[in-house]
């Protein structure tokens, strides 16, 4: 079984790269990828997809999971909704790849069950957090009940409890 790993440390230069500090671990130091523990990785219809973040985009939207239309194109939101989404952000004088990120809640969906479990929410939420971190958006818009389980977790309560308000919180 191949095992991947993310390594922090030295950069070619020799300096010592952003993710070690941010992670204290030392160069020699290696950390498994959280992938491993995913229930999709079963799956062989498993697909991932990446974020679009546009570093100082004051907006981040927050989605579930790729769609089909994701999945092809290996992009967020370019489906139905990432349509959706886009007609009311040019109504609303943003543009998209200029005024806001798109993050789903998880990359790989399995194409028979698109909707989130929450422990493929737990596993993404390494990639997603350090996305969001990434992105550093002012205001956090999430688009459904996983969006909103993966920001928050279980701390805040039921999405739709939170509808209509604003909630702080630390990225």
């Amino acid at each position: 079984m191949h095992t991947r790993t993310r390594r922090y440390g030295s950069n070619r230069s020799g300096t010592s790269s952003e993710g070690a500090r941010n992670h204290k671990l030392e160069s020699s130091k290696e950390v498994i990828d959280p992938c491993q523990k995913c229930p999709l990785l079963k799956y062989k219809a498993r697909t991932c997809t990446s974020p679009e973040i546009i570093r100082g985009a004051p907006i981040a939207f927050i989605g579930e999971a790729p769609g089909k239309e994701e999945i092809k194109q290996r992009r967020p939101f370019v489906g139905p909704t990432g349509r959706i989404l886009n007609t009311i952000a040019r109504k609303n004088g943003l543009t998209r790849g200029r005024d806001f990120s798109l993050i789903n809640a998880v990359r790989c969906v399995n194409l028979n069950k698109p909707k989130p479990t929450a422990a493929a929410i737990k596993c993404c939420s390494y990639f997603f957090k350090a996305d969001l971190r990434k992105a550093s958006p002012k205001k956090v818009i999430c688009l459904g009940a996983s969006a909103w389980a993966a920001l928050v977790g279980k701390s805040q309560g039921r999405v739709d409890k939170a509808r209509g308000k604003i909630t702080e919180i630390e990225i």
